[in-house]
Order: structure tokens, then sequence, then C-alpha cells
């Protein structure tokens, strides 16, 4: 009735996976529900959609590796946070996911109640027009050794990789960041707004000098 197939709805119900908004919305409408649970549910769907935050500078440093922020998107799949389930699917130890969630809820980016995981800060933005630091750098570097690895061993229907070589107008660079930043936030919010949340993907954007700047 609902439009959605038996097991994804078998795990909804257990707290093991997510529905984006659309699944969320187009239920509701076939749902007869009463005010105080219509109003609950469009915060959860609030809180997911929220404007991207920047966390503070100590906090990046703390948290300068990619499992903390994977994690963190896997919980939008998986509310209850099983370590070993986490760790098959993200290539980690089961060691290295408790300590990472634990390191999560006392950063307060995560909140654990009754077996199940609550994102306190469900988006989140590395992004700085101004600065950069040797944690940020040393996070970049990770993700793109993360892209290397996935060239070449993630088949090709399962992941887009491509460049693109352009003459610029240096003076154009601020209008172009913007637009890479602004692309990223869109495709953040678009990707989880349709179907089931079912993977975590990284999005890793270089456009970088060739020729030496003068």
């Amino acid at each position: 009735m609902l439009g959605v197939d038996q097991s994804s709805l078998s795990k909804f119900f257990k707290g093991e996976r997510a529905f984006s908004r659309e699944t969320i919305k187009h239920a509701l409408e076939k749902l007869a529900l009463d005010d105080s649970t219509k109003l609950q549910i469009e915060e959860d769907i609030k809180n997911r959609e929220s404007e991207y935050m920047v966390p503070e500078e100590e906090v990046i440093k703390l948290l300068s590796h990619w499992k903390y922020w994977a994690i963190l998107e896997f919980l939008k799949i998986d509310y209850t946070g099983n370590s070993q389930f986490i760790a098959e699917r993200l290539g980690l130890t089961e060691k290295e996911v408790e300590t990472s969630l634990e390191e999560l809820i006392d950063q307060k980016f995560i909140q654990y109640n009754d077996g199940l995981y609550k994102l306190l800060k469900p988006n989140n933005n590395w992004i700085s027009n101004k600065r950069t630091s040797e944690a940020r750098k040393d996070f970049q570097r990770m993700l793109l050794q993360l892209s290397l690895d996935a060239l070449k061993d993630v088949p090709i229907d399962f992941r887009e990789h491509g460049s693109l070589t352009v003459a610029i107008d240096k003076r154009k660079l601020p209008e172009i960041k913007e637009k890479i930043r602004t692309f990223q936030k869109d495709l953040g919010k678009m990707v989880q707004r349709k179907g089931e949340l079912n993977e975590v993907y990284q999005l890793t954007i270089s456009f970088f000098p060739i020729t030496k700047i003068e």
C-alpha cells in the first residue's frame, strides 16, 4: 500500500534503515496520523535537511579522518550503529567504529538512546573560504587516496571519475569556487531526498592550476 518493498519496510520498522523525505512524504499521504506524530516526523525531516554546518577548527583537528564523517552518514542508513555491520560496510575494524562512535558522542554529533542513534548534526561541511590547516590538508589527502583506490577497485557502473582541462581568466576564480561549493551543497541535499538511503558515497572535486601562476 505504501509503495515500499517488504524487506526495506521491515528494516525501517526495526530502525535499521532510513527513508528519504520523498518516500516518507508519500507514505504520510496514505496514513492516518495524529498531529503530534506528524509534527515529530516533520521535525526529523527538517533536521536531516538543515543547512550544512562548518565544525569549529578544534573539532576539525580532532576528527580529521574520513571515518568519522562516513560513520555519521552511515547512521542515516542504519540507526542502530551496529559496529560490526558498519565496519564491514566501510572497510574499518570494529574497534575503530566503536571508538569513533564514542568520540562523535563526546563531540555532540550524535546521541544514543534506547538502542538507537540520533544525529544531532546531520549535515556538516569542511569548506572554508578563507583558511586551511594541516588537519584539512590531511583529510583531503585521505579522500584523494580513497578516490584512487576506487578508481582501481570499483566497477565503473558504481563510480564516476572525470576531469576538465580548461583555460580560464584567473580573476573569475572566486566565482568558479563558489559555483563548485554551491554544487556540492545542492547535490548533498538532492541525493538525500530521493529513494531509500543504502550506501555512503564520497564526492571529491579538484580544480587547480597546471600552469605556473604569475
